[in-house]
């Protein structure tokens, strides 16, 4: 958005469609006001004649007709600079429905308003300086949590956990930057050496919060996207059941015939607040059938993927393959295994899984046993991913970013204890790299391609 787009005002319905209580419709910029008072019924006091973080109600005219009440609203006032975008705001609370809310925001385009794009009000807040990108970029994660944790660590980052890191990483690259540029002039007999101790010290105290912020990246995937459990195993173990039995719902097709589940189901399941997205997949096995082959690579595939794997093996056929197969499985950190019918199993296949049975949650999912211990092991895989030190997670934009500005950080450090006229010019060019590119994490740095890239995420209308 332009700075010249600024001057709009813009407006749009905050609420999500469909029936409700209330519809909010927004309205933000600098003629916000003077629209808002061709809008207002009489008897109704103006809304420009209101101090700002006040709310009165008022009837809703149509500008066109102003016999035509459209409906009754509760009107907010946050006038500039004290609001959400910076410029005046005003927000309708009106009755629920999309019906209502579509006729008063056609009024207020009608009065000279034009409709906001997706994201453009927190774009304006970014633009006026009410919060960064990496805040903005909050909002969105909080609208698109699909977990209590997601909520959580969103509201983190906009209250300014990750803002906070940048900012010193930042500052002191910028400082350390200043020090070697102003060095470049000096004659090598009046070259001041303590400058280099004091821009390594600064440059090694960004690269370990840098490093600690690339080190909560597996934290944040696992909490914004899910955590992908995958269920494998041969055919007819019991994958689907156990797909339904953890969904609560029957999901996938259960047969006794081999072979039933060839493509891959995926559910999102929320387990004590983590998001989980939970795959069933095509056993895994030799067959001549082509679409089956299919679904088998899609699988193997799937579990490259995977951050939590079950290994699911009937107890009542445990063959060598199976032996060799469940070893295998153990000694991997993020596979479960989970051995299926163990009602059936007979008394050799009993003894052997109890030599492993630290390592095996023994179940029946037609008795609904050892469904619990499942879930309390998935839980505790996931936990172990995510470090309790970390109160922030950054993105895959920041690590990509952060990434790129360490190498160029570390090609600076790198040249610093050489200290000629030559290296110091590149050192300088690396601390320059460096900071264009963590300016780009919190905005100091941007192109309408890049806020472009940002705002299109969000709904219209926040």
């Amino acid at each position: 958005m332009s700075a010249l787009h600024l001057s709009d005002t813009i407006a749009a319905v905050a609420t999500a469609p469909g029936p409700g209580a209330i519809s909010i419709v927004r309205l933000s910029g600098p003629d916000s006001l003077r629209i808002a008072d061709r809008l207002v019924a009489p008897p109704g006091s103006s809304p420009s004649s209101h101090p700002t973080h006040s709310f009165f109600k008022a009837n809703i005219a149509d500008p066109l007709n102003p016999n035509l009440i459209l409906d009754q609203a509760i009107i907010l006032i946050f006038r500039a600079p004290h609001s959400y975008t910076g410029d005046d705001v005003v927000e309708f609370q009106i009755h629920g429905g999309p019906i209502q809310s579509r006729r008063l925001l056609h009024a207020l385009l009608a009065c000279g308003a034009r409709p906001a794009d997706p994201g453009e009000f927190t774009q304006r807040a970014f633009l006026n300086g009410k919060l960064d990108l990496v805040q903005a970029e909050g909002v969105a994660d909080l609208i698109q949590a699909h977990s209590e944790r997601a909520s959580i660590m969103a509201l983190d980052q906009i209250n300014g956990s990750i803002s906070h890191y940048i900012k010193d990483i930042y500052d002191n690259i910028m400082t350390a930057s200043s020090y070697v540029e102003n060095s470049i002039d000096f004659s090598e007999e009046d070259f001041p050496r303590e400058i280099f101790e004091k821009s390594e010290s600064l440059i090694n105290q960004a690269l370990g919060v840098l490093n600690d912020l690339l080190a909560s990246w597996t934290q944040g995937r696992v909490i914004r996207e899910g955590v992908l459990v995958v269920i494998t195993g041969p055919p007819n173990v019991g994958k689907s059941t156990l797909l339904n039995t953890l969904l609560g719902f029957d999901r996938a097709i259960v047969t006794d015939i081999p072979g039933t589940t060839r493509d891959i189901i995926e559910e999102g399941l929320i387990l004590d607040g983590f998001q989980i997205r939970l795959a069933d997949t095509a056993g895994i096995r030799d067959t001549d059938c082509k679409i089956e082959k299919i679904g088998i690579s899609q699988a193997r595939l799937l579990l490259e993927k995977a951050d939590v794997i079950i290994k699911m093996m009937d107890a009542s056929q445990i063959s060598l393959e199976d032996e060799l197969a469940l070893k295998s499985a153990i000694n991997s950190e993020e596979t479960l295994v989970f051995a299926n019918k163990t009602d059936l199993a007979s008394a050799p296949n009993l003894a052997l899984l109890s030599i492993y049975s630290q390592q095996i949650i023994r179940g029946s999912l037609i008795n609904g046993v050892g469904i619990d211990e499942l879930k309390k092991a998935i839980l505790a895989l996931i936990k172990s991913k995510i470090s309790a030190i970390h109160s922030f997670a950054i993105s895959e934009r920041h690590y990509s970013i952060l990434n790129n500005a360490k190498n160029e950080i570390l090609l600076a450090l790198d040249k610093l204890p050489q200290k000629n006229t030559v290296d110091l010019v590149l050192i300088s060019s690396h601390l320059r790299s460096a900071l264009e590119l963590i300016g780009t994490i919190n905005g100091n740095v941007y192109s309408e391609q890049l806020l472009e890239n940002i705002f299109s995420r969000f709904c219209v209308g926040k």
